[in-house]
């Protein structure tokens, strides 16, 4: 306003000396009036005080009515403020007849009362009269064109001067004056400056963004999400409250935060209709965090993510892109990379986890954490939470992300998946933070009704505080009750006090419907027709509904015409908002609500007419972008049309298999369940084609999603109604992979043995080792002659009947090794000579490599054929999209063959890619055993025992995660040795353990630990037990019985010392065995050879010749990097 006032309020001035006494002034409430009447007159420049003299003071009206403007702005429903008349008086703003009289009259402290104070009579207050005469001259500050706000403030502060007949609304100090005049200062287009009507009228003005009542619950989430950032650990936070308390406006107000401090921050929000598509909303939050990655990373450092998913999914980084589509616009030119994926192999549900888990790994860390807001995950399925799990629970501790999730707890039951979640998440020791909301008290209510309508907080508490009985605090219920009394006119905005007004006694509580939907439904019935339609349709969808589906649904039918149009109005009614090309709900309630406008038993026939229109229209066009929101508006109803039926089946068939290529098996799942409810009774008969198409995908996909028993029933229909063999080939193959990943060997076993003999194929049922020593010289003559160009050179298998053979054949060898070996070997041979006869597929590969490790093994010991025959079958695999396999492959040829040539150490960097990548396709049987060959060489490459501890927790978590038992009993040996180990506590007999001790075909497995925890911790009598034990029918193909002979020379010395002598012809097989070993590959084992000769000398006595071999054991180990044989050495030559 340009003008400056300083006022100093001295004691010796009357108003201090003689008014507080008589008019039961507090000397507050007579400074407030004083400086209300100096800001009178500084507005409106009238002299207001001509004088002060002891004895006499003036009490200043802040108000008084022109009677022109009076009989102008008369309240009657005559009143235009948009009329000319008022414009030229808009700064004119006389009482409202509800309210108490404003003008005050001017009181003056006259004569007859110093008379009568003289005399004694100060009990009467018969100083007071009204001096018309300056009530006169006295001017409403709007009167003169200053916003009502000042006008108001002054007339509040002046009213102070009432004493004993303050007014309700008069201030109570000039503390609480310095607080409107900061909301004056800080937000004048909000507090200062007076509304002008607009066309639409003045409405409520709500600070949406702003977060009332709720700084200690925000700063709770800042801080865990510092942590998050701070340790690189991951957290969860739940938060729990009822439906509209804020939730997500919560957490949205730490975004901006989160954003800046350089988190990847993504907010997704699940539905009813999500349920439809289960872990939808899961893959969208990582598609999305494919764009925040991209969007928050400098070319340095987005090259550097690159370039480690690359090293960590290797030559099958199109598995991520398969199911994070966004990964190729974050990796440029990946669309032109060869596709290393066999689209007709189908990743499971236990391989989304995995490469969601990879993926989090490498693009989070401390500096870049990432903040997923789910909300509403009361709504979510049950792989969605089981993806959260996985992600929060990865063992490696890689991943540095921050899950917030949010669900209405009085809305869910007490056994819903969100507790278990929490329980589980909790019981691993995930950091986890629960935060409930209430509602928000009434000082917060206050300042939310304040800001909505412009008015000074003292002013609002009335109203608030009945607001707040019936709302209880619910933000989302008050901006709707509000609302609702301004549209009964119960809340008003009045252009005469420019200011919206209300009588607090013509507001009943009862007036106001009981909840938000309640209201929000009487509100949009008060709607046109057409708005009402437009929000049931958008309601159908969800709470948003895109840009493509209107304009369908606009040229599908003529009532559906102006359906933008009506969604824009809904936009302008506050029931939605639009983002670009989207329209939202502002709230789900409000999305609840709008589906309430249609009756319970008219919403499966109004989904499925929205369908039909959409189906139609969309016919001959290109509708995967639309087809899940198609099928699932269609799958509302069952039309009677047969003909229809079947439309709407083989609708639902795409959209299966449109989920199962993306990867989204529990979609897939339900697509292909409503389709099979379509078909008709004898749909076997009438649509073969379709009904086994169905089936099958319906079998896949519950084999990819765990449910076993419905992938059993599924794939039995097509045994069942298949009209040949060739038809029944895909669903034999699919139950016989089941029974595998399940461990069931011998009925997988017995499976595919039945399948091969109907496919004409004469199958032994056993074999003797001399036969396949013959048969495996023949072909190994076979093979030795041909050069690497021949190998390279092999065909492809061109018929289908041929590729078919190879595929059982595979199966029932990967079957036969644990329930029949000497049939595994006779499979390995046969699937060698059919590639030689008809040429080469990727089962070939695995025949191969199978046919590798017998010439490896004992019976040929081959070591060098076997390592060529590797190395050209991992070429030969690159021809293929052989990912499904390659698990295998790289167990076999790591953990049996390459083991024999290369580095422990490479070869367990590769076992373990073979892990990764079997849990990337679902491969979860091969993914174990190479992380248990994994471990193995690990241990004896001396690595880091803590980090194989975690290694081995991780995998055995995942082996009784998925129930395998001889993964199990092959981990558990492992895991126990090198807890052990970690702990130096001593060791357990394994010969004891029941559940392993009885299946011996596992004996050596334990026999080599036995070797490793007695060695270690000094028992060497049981450690020679064991290595001679071992030594009785040894298989130096083995890695194990090396290392069982080698610690059991060791073991042999220190007994010598002892006098015990008679086991030292252990300590020389050791030597020669290991002697042999050295020569194919003396990064393994020279080191060894030296330490067990310098042992030989030192017993002998050869002194110099000891310490030499010694020197030389040490300098072979440290350069093989073997650190605990190093120290060995190192130790034995002090």
């Amino acid at each position: 306003l340009g003008q400056f006032l300083e006022v100093e309020i001295q004691n010796n001035w009357p108003i201090s000396n003689v008014a507080v006494p008589y008019l039961g002034l507090s000397e507050e409430s007579a400074v407030c009036h004083l400086f209300g009447a100096l800001l009178y007159e500084l507005y409106s420049e009238m002299p207001l005080f001509s004088c002060f003299r002891a004895g006499q003071m003036q009490v200043i009206s802040t108000t008084s009515a022109m009677n022109s403007m009076n009989n102008l702005m008369d309240e009657s429903d005559s009143f235009d403020p948009l009329s000319e008349s008022f414009h030229s008086f808009s700064s004119l703003s006389p009482r409202e007849p509800s309210r108490k009289k404003t003008v005050l009259d001017t009181l003056s402290l006259n004569d007859q009362y110093d008379n009568e104070t003289a005399n004694g009579n100060s009990s009467q207050l018969t100083a007071l009269k009204v001096s018309r005469d300056n009530a006169s001259r006295s001017t409403a500050l709007k009167d003169l064109g200053l916003p009502g706000s000042i006008s108001l403030l002054i007339k509040d502060l002046m009213d102070c001067g009432w004493g004993e007949f303050l007014p309700n609304d008069a201030l109570s100090s000039l503390k609480a004056a310095s607080k409107d005049l900061h909301l004056l200062l800080l937000e004048p287009d909000r507090f200062l400056f007076d509304r002008f009507l607009d066309q639409g009228g003045c409405t409520l003005n709500f600070k949406q963004d702003k977060l009332y009542g709720r700084e200690a619950e925000r700063s709770l989430i800042t801080d865990v999400f510092c942590r998050v950032s701070f340790t690189g650990q991951s957290e969860a936070f739940f938060i729990e409250g009822f439906s509209g308390s804020g939730k997500s406006k919560l957490v949205s107000s730490v975004v901006e935060y989160a954003d800046v401090e350089g988190a990847y921050v993504i907010q997704k929000k699940f539905d009813q209709i999500s349920q439809e598509r289960p872990i939808s909303v899961v893959i969208a939050a990582f598609n999305e965090l494919c764009l925040r990655v991209r969007e928050k990373n400098s070319p340095q450092e987005l090259n550097d993510i690159i370039v480690e998913l690359m090293a960590v999914f290797g030559a099958h980084l199109k598995t991520l892109a398969r199911l994070l589509p966004s990964v190729t616009l974050l990796i440029p030119g990946l669309d032109d990379m060869p596709s290393d994926i066999d689209q007709d192999t189908d990743i499971n549900l236990s391989s989304v986890y995995f490469i969601l888990q990879l993926f989090t790994r490498v693009v989070s860390s401390k500096f870049h954490p990432i903040m997923l807001f789910l909300d509403d995950i009361h709504w979510s399925d049950s792989a969605s939470l089981d993806v959260l799990h996985s992600i929060l629970t990865d063992i490696k501790g890689a991943s540095c992300i921050y899950i917030i999730s949010s669900y209405r707890n009085n809305e869910v039951s007490k056994d819903h998946a969100i507790f278990s979640l929490i329980n589980d998440l909790k019981a691993r020791n995930v950091p986890l933070t629960t935060l409930h909301l209430d509602g928000m008290e009434i000082d917060d209510v206050n300042q939310l009704v304040s800001d909505a309508l412009g008015l000074f907080p003292r002013i609002c508490k009335p109203l608030s505080q009945l607001v707040l009985r019936k709302t209880k605090g619910n933000p989302l219920f008050i901006q709707e009750c509000l609302r609702s009394l301004v549209d009964r006119g119960s809340l008003r905005y009045s252009f005469r006090e420019r200011r919206w007004v209300w009588d607090n006694d013509t507001i009943s509580p009862e007036d106001i419907a009981d909840n938000v939907c309640e209201l929000l439904s009487t509100k949009m019935t008060a709607l046109s027709e057409n708005t009402q339609l437009a929000l049931k349709v958008a309601s159908c969808f969800g709470t948003t509904l895109n840009s493509t589906i209107v304009k369908t649904l606009m040229s599908a039918s003529a009532s559906f015409s102006s359906l933008q149009n009506e969604l824009e109005k809904a936009v302008d009614d506050n029931f939605m908002l639009k983002d670009g090309s989207t329209y939202r709900f502002i709230h789900d309630k409000v999305r609840e609500a709008a589906y309430g406008l249609i009756r319970k038993e008219e919403r499966n026939q109004f989904h499925h007419r929205i369908g039909t229109l959409l189906y139609n229209t969309a016919q001959g066009q290109d509708i995967d972008d639309m087809i899940y929101f198609i099928a699932d508006q269609i799958n509302h109803g069952t039309p009677e049309n047969p003909k229809q039926r079947i439309d709407i089946a083989e609708l639902n068939y795409k959209a299966a298999s449109n989920a199962m290529r993306n990867s989204n098996f529990a979609a897939a799942y339900f697509y292909s369940n409503a389709a099979i409810k379509l078909l008709p009774q004898n749909h076997w008969d009438l649509y073969y084609d379709l009904s086994k198409g169905i089936f099958l995908v319906l079998g896949n996909a519950a084999v990819a999603d765990g449910r076993y028993k419905e992938a059993t029933h599924a794939l039995d229909q097509i045994l069942t109604h298949g009209k040949s063999l060739t038809d029944k080939l895909d669903g034999h193959y699919l139950k016989i992979t089941m029974l595998a990943n399940r461990q069931q060997f011998k009925l997988a076993y017995d499976a595919g043995v039945e399948v091969l003999r109907q496919l004409g194929e004469t199958i032994p049922v056993t074999v003797n080792p001399e036969s396949i020593a013959n048969t495996v010289k023949t072909m190994q003559a076979k093979l030795d002659g041909m050069s690497e160009r021949d190998w390279m050179g092999f065909k492809n298998i061109e018929s289908s009947f041929n590729h078919s053979l190879m595929q059982f054949y595979n199966q029932v060898e990967n079957s036969s090794y644990f329930v029949n070996f000497p049939m595994f070997k006779w499979f390995s041979c046969r699937i060698v000579q059919l590639s030689l006869e008809h040429g080469f597929c990727k089962y070939s590969a695995v025949g191969m490599i199978q046919y590798a490790t017998i010439l490896a093994g004992q019976l040929i010991n081959d070591v060098q054929g076997a390592y060529k025959i590797g190395k050209m079958v991992l070429k030969l695999s690159e021809r293929f999209d052989a990912m499904d396999i390659m698990p295998y492959i790289y167990m076999t040829y790591y953990g049996y063959i390459a083991v024999h040539i290369e580095p422990f150490q490479s070869c367990a960097d590769m076992l373990k890619r073979g892990f990764e990548i079997g849990l990337s396709t679902g491969d979860v049987s091969s993914a174990l055993f190479n992380g248990i060959h994994y471990i193995q060489k690990s241990l004896v490459s001396g690595a880091n025992l803590s980090v194989l501890k975690k290694e081995c927790d991780y995998q055995m978590r995942l082996v009784e995660a998925h129930s395998l038992p001889v993964a199990k009993m092959y981990m558990s040996p492992l895991q126990e040795t090198i807890a052990l180990l970690s702990a130096r506590e001593g060791y357990s007999d394994l010969t004891r353990s029941d559940d392993v001790s009885k299946v011996t075909e596992f004996s050596e497995s334990l026999t080599f630990h036995g070797v490793i925890q007695t060695f270690w911790f000094g028992h060497y009598d049981r450690c020679i037990f064991y290595a001679e034990k071992s030594s009785a029918s040894p298989d130096m193909s083995q890695l194990k019985s090396i290392m069982t002979l080698f610690y059991g020379a060791l073991s042999c010395f220190h007994c010598s010392k002892r006098g015990q002598k008679k086991h030292m012809h252990l300590a020389s097989q050791a030597v020669n065995v290991i002697r042999e070993k050295a020569k194919e590959s003396s990064w393994n084992y020279q080191n060894k050879i030296h330490l067990l000769q310098a042992q030989f000398f030192s017993a002998n006595g050869e002194r110099d010749n000891a310490k030499a071999s010694f020197e030389a054991a040490i300098t072979a180990a440290r350069k093989s990097k073997f650190p605990h044989e190093e120290g060995l050495a190192c130790e034995y030559s002090a």
